[in-house]
């Protein structure tokens, strides 16, 4: 096992050394627990020899009889201090490594001051060193009473004339036995005083006022005096009592324990009257200070107290300079969704039965040197999907995907479906810069299985459309060896490894594929996201980037999370992983110095994180993790500041809830998961990207963000909305823009409802659901431009059929008036915008101030006279030829699949 690790390691990117560390440690804190637990186990037995021993030679009983139970002998303490050190051999390593690399972090706790590195990486060690200590007590005196029982149990009647039956259980509750147990109880209380040194300490991670995590003002001022004089109460009984057992008095000796529970049952009694009739009646004064904490601690662990705030004076309605102004913004809103979108890429662009899309990821790409909003999804081999499924398909033939599909997000065809920068497995693109010179995808979301390449007899791999057949050049994978075979055949219980004629030496196993899994492997220690995303590299390299967070539920006062089955109070996105799409090589990058944990990690693992800065072809990609944003804004409902307020008053808004925030809502009628008469009701919107310039003079350009909007808590209006940025140089930068407190902001789901109420939308959407279709919305979009709101939904529609494809038929843009909406509808952009505006809009040109059809004594259908510019004519048809072109590749695509297909039926 440990050799299969170390090779797995290796080939993951050469971090065999995480491993070896990591394995040296767990040895060493496994020996240690094993000798403590041996001291303790030893010394116990030892005791009970010795008793067992003089009771025996009291009571004239025969110890070597054989219904006489056998004094306790090493062979015994040997397997239970061996069991301890099996039990608690992934417990202590990374703690040991912690405590010996803590990082001071300049920051204090704010009720014991002392330094926060202390709680992150120190305290840890020593608490569950204690817990291991009193836990090996506790069953050393439990091991004890139950051979003295057993002892005593097992020598009833002994012999006829003695005079045990008449003993019974007494020597249980006097003499030796009864001394060697009041001995492991004093020790176990003595103990029990240093822990009221952690408890004390724990009282940071209690809870107060309605949950939440921290010391309160009892907590403060009575159990952290409790815990503070406990030591000393419990050494003087305990003193006391060894004072009486050394005289023979044990009932003195119990009853000078008993002071012991009576402090805990008058504290709590106390702390009980205190609560009800003094904090409670006065509860938002008198846990002021301690509220405070939880809202400082708490916003600096999830890195909220690093979001600016800013707050509009008014807001403007849309008008066509606004527009014009922000016409890249226009330029690049989304017009289409997330889930019809990657159904349409699985009808469209699979090519073949064995290939799909299980993900799309909305990235900032460069096409013909405009910077543009793309969805990027990975067409990768669906082995569920293969119409045979025989080992050699599963294991050599069928071995991954191939290429990408790119779609702009801010433009539709003629039928309403998504366009393609990239598309077809030729990989067809619009800019020739986009060209992959490694297409295949060996390592990915959906390969969660290991195969094996450089096949022995000419055997080759599947490769493009399934026609052509390739052999994996990548450095990744393990040789198979004899050895390899062996070792393998066992770990996976397959025995074709070993017999299989395909295999030889220069046989290579390609584990660890599924790209989560394969960076989590190599750093154990971190919180890997499972959402990666793809991109093309310049050099034609497809690359995964992953999102790798460190955390800590030690964080005193702050408040606790819970994601992917893991609790913590404190957490960053320190890590960046990049995994090559076709050698699997892993490369992790550190993306936040500021991190304590992963400065601490970095000196443990220094060979780990790659040193020589993030690399340039993936940076224009950046782009921040949607969980953590997620996580961030469902703190911030509660942990937002008011900039204009003290810290006071900040304080008591936060206890009354009276300025908490929600998500907006949205309403899930007629969405993608149903029919527009099937009725829906309300959900929380999703963070989303725009590529908008911030307003206010915080962007000078536009950029991809990463953005949700707020609404007061139980109320629909728009309160506010979180920005995050993604490119490099400003990624991680967080801006709160708020709206005028006086000002009704309509939030998405009042504008739903107006949508809903739209005449000739509604009608349409009846008529086509009529015919047996699919009608559904996609997501509503707030956009910001300035001080402006604009508000953008597409309508699908998508025939009967599981092989239909889902298409925009209807754009609804939106803006506030006073207190009313108004609504534009089209079959483009231009045209949902121009009817808003009431003049012509054309996103590639501006506003052109020209009237619409019917307007100024225009007839409805009549055009004005238009000369087409100079060279207009050139650019339709050029445009007109790539699609005639993109359509003939597609269609001989699809007609090869046919043709294959007709070959396998035959």
């Amino acid at each position: 096992g440990i050799y299969i690790e170390i090779i797995q390691y290796r080939e993951i990117g050469g971090y065999e050394g995480v491993y070896l560390k990591n394995l040296i440690y767990k040895a060493i804190s496994s020996a240690a627990v094993f000798v403590v637990a041996f001291a303790v186990f030893g010394t116990t037995a030892a005791v009970v020899r010795r008793n067992l021993r003089a009771y025996y030679r009291d009571n004239e009983i025969d110890a070597s009889d054989s219904g006489i139970l056998q004094l306790p002998g090493n062979i015994a303490v040997v397997i239970l201090s061996a069991a301890a050190a099996f039990f608690t051999r992934n417990i202590f390593h990374q703690k040991i490594l912690e405590f010996f690399n803590a990082v001071d972090t300049g920051i204090t706790d704010p009720l014991f001051g002392r330094e926060l590195g202390y709680f992150l990486f120190k305290r840890p060690l020593v608490v569950q060193a204690y817990q291991l200590l009193i836990t090996l007590w506790v069953l050393a005196a439990i091991m004890a009473a139950a051979y003295y029982y057993l002892a005593v149990k097992a020598t009833e009647g002994y012999g006829q004339s003695s005079n045990l039956p008449y003993i019974q259980f007494r020597p249980l509750l006097k003499g030796r036995f009864a001394r060697h147990m009041l001995i492991c109880i004093v020790g176990y209380f003595a103990l029990k005083a240093v822990s009221y040194i952690f408890m004390k300490e724990e009282i940071l991670y209690s809870g107060f006022v309605a949950g939440l995590t921290g010391a309160g003002y009892a907590d403060a001022k009575i159990w952290l005096a409790y815990y503070s004089f406990m030591p000393f109460l419990i050494l003087a009984c305990l003193a006391a009592a060894i004072f009486f057992l050394s005289r023979k008095k044990t009932g003195k000796a119990l009853i000078s324990l008993i002071p012991m529970p009576a402090a805990w049952i008058i504290t709590a009694i106390v702390a009980a009257v205190l609560q009800s009739v003094y904090i409670d009646p006065n509860e938002a004064r008198i846990e002021n200070r301690y509220i405070g904490y939880n809202m400082s601690e708490t916003r600096h662990a999830y890195n909220l107290d690093s979001v600016e705030n800013i707050d509009f004076d008014s807001v403007q309605e849309i008008n066509a300079e606004i527009l014009q102004k922000n016409i890249e913004t226009v330029r690049n809103i989304r017009v289409i969704d997330y889930i019809p979108t990657l159904d349409s890429n699985i009808q469209l662009q699979s090519n073949t039965n064995f290939y799909t899309f299980y993900d799309a990821d909305i990235l900032d790409y460069t096409i013909n040197d405009i910077s543009t909003p793309v969805f990027v999804s990975a067409r990768e081999i669906d082995r569920n999907k293969l119409p045979v499924q025989s080992y050699i398909n599963t294991m050599f033939k069928y071995t991954h995907g191939y290429g990408v599909v790119m779609n702009p997000i801010n433009s539709i065809t003629r039928e309403g479906q998504a366009e393609y920068i990239i598309s077809g497995l030729r990989m067809n693109t619009t800019d020739p810069k986009l060209v992959a010179t490694r297409p295949e995808i060996y390592y990915g979301e959906l390969t969660r299985y290991p195969v094996i390449v450089n096949a022995a007899q000419g055997l080759k791999e599947i490769d493009y459309d399934g026609n052509r057949e390739t052999v994996y050049e990548g450095v990744s994978g393990i040789k198979l060896s004899f050895l390899n075979r062996v070792l393998f055949a066992m770990k996976y219980r397959d025995f074709n490894l070993l017999i299989s004629g395909y295999i030889d030496g220069n046989s290579k196993i390609l584990l660890n594929r599924y790209v989560v899994e394969r960076a989590a492997k190599a750093a154990p220690f971190l919180m890997i996201d499972p959402d990666p995303f793809i991109v093309l590299t310049p050099e034609g390299r497809l690359k995964w980037v992953l999102d790798g967070y460190t955390y800590s539920g030690r964080y005193p006062y702050s408040q606790y999370t819970d994601w992917l089955g893991t609790r913590f109070n404190y957490i960053r996105n320190s890590v960046k992983i990049i995994v090559d799409a076709y050698d699997g090589s892993t490369e992790f990058y550190i993306v936040d110095e500021d991190d304590p944990i992963i400065a601490a990690y970095e000196k443990i693992y220094p060979s780990l994180f790659t040193g020589k800065g993030f690399p340039e072809d993936v940076r224009q990609q950046m782009k921040y993790p949607e969980a953590l944003f997620k996580i961030q804004t469902l703190l911030l409902q509660a942990y937002h500041l008011d900039p204009g307020d003290t810290e006071e008053d900040n304080v008591q808004k936060f206890y009354t809830n009276q300025d908490r925030w929600e998500i907006a809502k949205y309403s899930t009628y007629a969405e993608y998961t149903g029919n527009y008469s099937s009725g829906g009701g309300e959900t929380y919107i999703v963070p989303y990207y725009n590529m908008i310039k911030l307003p206010d003079g915080n962007g000078e350009t536009e950029e991809l963000i990463l953005m949700r909007p707020f609404t007061p808590a139980k109320k629909s209006n728009l309160v506010s909305w979180l920005a995050v940025k993604n490119s490099w140089e400003n990624y991680g930068e967080m801006m709160i823009f708020g709206f005028p407190k006086n000002t009704n902001i309509f939030g998405p789901s009042q504008v739903e409802q107006k949508i809903n109420q739209i005449d000739n939308v509604s009608k349409d959407m009846t008529l086509w659901g009529q015919s047996g279709s699919r009608v559904f919305k996609g997501s509503l979009l707030v956009i910001p431009m300035e001080t402006s709101i604009l508000y953008v939904e597409p309508i699908y529609i998508q025939a009967s059929g599981s092989t239909s494809i889902p298409e925009v038929r209807k754009i609804i843009v939106g803006s506030q008036r006073g207190n009313e909406i108004r609504f534009g509808t089209g079959t483009t952009l231009d045209e949902a915008l121009s009817q808003l505006l009431g003049e012509s809009f054309s996103v590639s040109e501006g506003a052109g101030g020209t009237t619409l059809p019917g307007e100024n004594g225009e007839q409805d259908g009549e055009k004005p006279d238009e000369t087409p510019e100079e060279g207009e004519e050139d650019k339709t048809d050029a445009a007109m030829i790539e699609e005639l072109l993109r359509k003939y590749d597609m269609i001989r695509e699809q007609l090869d699949e046919m043709g294959k297909m007709i070959r396998e039926l035959q």
